[in-house]
């Protein structure tokens, strides 16, 4: 959650996932695989009256940082309703999906499956 003047503004989940297997959209259930090596964004939201204030960014610093804490090497996500340059700017690119993967059909047309690869201990970031 993301307060803003004492306020809920907005809001982030994530669950650990198989890289390039995103979860289905609106699926009734969703078990976290035993050997799931990503942190997967499922959503983000900011209220309008809070956007521009950095919230977003501030959500996506905080689920970066638990994706270090948990060991995880990937952060990905679906980026949906032309956010694609938003999730660019936080260093997400296009990624290649599981060929199992049937997740990405539930999201619509013109869904992109996209993903974050955190540096390892011997990389820096650039």
């Amino acid at each position: 959650m993301a307060r803003l003047e004492g306020q809920s503004v907005g809001y982030l989940v994530a669950i650990p996932v198989k890289a390039g297997q995103p979860p289905p959209l609106n699926a009734s259930t969703c078990p976290v695989p035993r050997d799931a090596d990503a942190l997967y964004l499922h959503d983000l939201a900011v209220h309008p009256d809070a956007r521009g204030a950095g919230v977003g960014e501030a959500l996506v610093r905080a689920f970066l940082a638990a994706l270090r804490r948990r060991g995880f090497a990937q952060a990905c996500l679906t980026a949906v309703n032309g956010s694609t340059a938003f999730w660019q700017r936080q260093g997400f690119r296009d990624a290649e999906l599981d060929a199992a993967a049937g997740g990405m059909r539930s999201y619509g047309d013109g869904a992109r499956y996209m993903s974050l690869l955190q540096p390892g201990p011997q990389e820096t970031a650039t």
